[in-house]
């Protein structure tokens, strides 16, 4: 019976051991070809890191299960609970908030003057405060 048991733990091990290897061989060839890739078009180093941030969030986002799959399970009020209690990081207490995005696919540049200040990709938060929605509107208006 103990060596039984001892075959069935040491194969699990060895499982999980194989997934986490292939994770990180996975991302490493990524970041590879990312690298052979801005070194022939000779990309410059900002856009370089750019490139590598992307490729490393990509990969760390694909190791948490997909939360479209688990968010479609609730009605949409558990559903912005469960964002919010995921992204608590993003408020502080007091906060007054108007509206919240999550940026579920795709990424957004956030630019000012022809340049990128800030990619924002899956995962991340958009909010607004209360009182600069204020503001925006009495000095757009």
């Amino acid at each position: 019976m103990g060596a039984l048991m001892y075959a069935s733990i040491f194969g699990n091990l060895t499982v999980i051991i194989q997934r986490l290897y292939l994770q990180s061989s996975k991302q490493h060839e990524d970041l590879r070809l990312t690298r052979d890739f801005v070194r022939f078009y000779k990309i410059p180093r900002a856009l370089q890191d750019n490139l590598e941030n992307h490729v490393l969030h990509e990969s760390c986002s694909m190791k948490v299960s997909d939360i479209n799959n688990v968010l479609s399970l609730f009605p949409g009020t558990l559903q912005t609970d469960i964002c919010l209690h995921i992204h608590v990081r993003d408020f502080k207490q007091g906060d007054e908030v108007d509206k919240v995005y999550f940026i579920i696919k795709g990424i957004i540049h956030v630019v000012a003057d022809g340049e990128i200040l800030l990619a924002l990709g899956r995962g991340d938060t958009i909010y607004s405060e209360y009182k600069s929605m204020d503001s925006q509107t009495s000095s757009g208006g």
